[in-house]
């Protein structure tokens, strides 16, 4: 089976998320960003396509899910032709954050596979 593993660039993002929303007194927030985190950690290894695909290398896709509650996408890469193969949780974005255009090959390089 699959795990689901977060990516030092997921990381950073969901540090800088929870820094914004502990200095704005968000508490529920907070708690849908730690909860929706967990569930999303839970889900991907059993469901690894429930996310839109955003861009693919060959069999490896990014993905995008959107979390369950509160405006945040979790963007996920993995190789669908690797069953045993991990899911990255790669990057955390408000709904409404300007992001860059994917590229998987950055957090899952061929090398990897």
């Amino acid at each position: 089976m699959r795990r689901a593993r977060v990516h030092s660039d997921f990381a950073a993002d969901y540090g800088a998320q929870l820094d914004w929303l502990i200095a704005h007194g968000e508490r529920t927030w907070i708690e849908q960003l730690a909860d929706g985190t967990e569930r999303i950690l839970t889900t991907l290894p059993m469901f690894p396509e429930i996310g839109a695909r955003e861009a693919a290398d060959g069999t490896v896709e990014l993905r995008v899910v959107r979390y369950q509650k509160g405006p945040y996408r979790a963007w996920y890469v993995y190789d669908r032709d690797a069953p045993a193969g991990d899911i990255w949780l790669v990057r955390l974005f408000h709904a409404r954050q300007r992001r860059q255009r994917p590229d998987p090959s950055r957090w899952y390089p061929r090398s990897a596979r």
